[in-house]
């Protein structure tokens, strides 16, 4: 009897600390996605100015 409480009283204890875990996953997720979504963007920026100056530069190249 007292082994069965012990057990039922472990399993309820895991899925509280699960939930618990979880949630705060999911809290700090979504801040995150925010930064990975800031760092893209910054990283997109760089690539696209990378681009207009390699296409300037061949431009300027075939002008000469």
């Amino acid at each position: 009897m007292l082994v069965g409480f012990a057990a039922y009283v472990f399993i309820i204890a895991l899925v509280i600390i699960c939930l618990i875990r979880a949630s705060r996953y999911f809290m700090t997720a979504g801040k995150e996605q925010k930064l990975t979504r800031i760092e893209l963007g910054k990283l997109a920026e760089e690539v696209h100015q990378l681009r207009q100056d390699l296409k300037g530069g061949r431009e300027d190249d075939s002008c000469s």
